[in-house]
């Protein structure tokens, strides 16, 4: 299984603002993490936030507002 990085832009339900890579199989989209995948998390890797970049965060689906993929 090949994985490639897409860079996203998150915003959350309390208003947080994260960037950041989420990594999908080369034939994935980035709707079908959220609408065919029973896991409730996502993984973000190379994270930034307000405490500073390169973290790694595993978001709640249920907390995203909405995605923005970064071409």
């Amino acid at each position: 299984m090949t994985l490639v990085p897409q860079q996203v832009n998150i915003k959350t339900s309390d208003g947080a603002h994260v960037t950041g890579e989420i990594h999908l199989e080369a034939s994935q989209r980035m709707t079908d993490l959220f609408t065919e995948s029973a896991q409730p998390f996502v993984v973000l890797l190379e994270a930034a936030t307000t405490t500073g970049p390169g973290k790694t965060l595993i978001l709640n689906k249920a907390q995203i507002v909405w995605i923005e993929v970064k071409d």
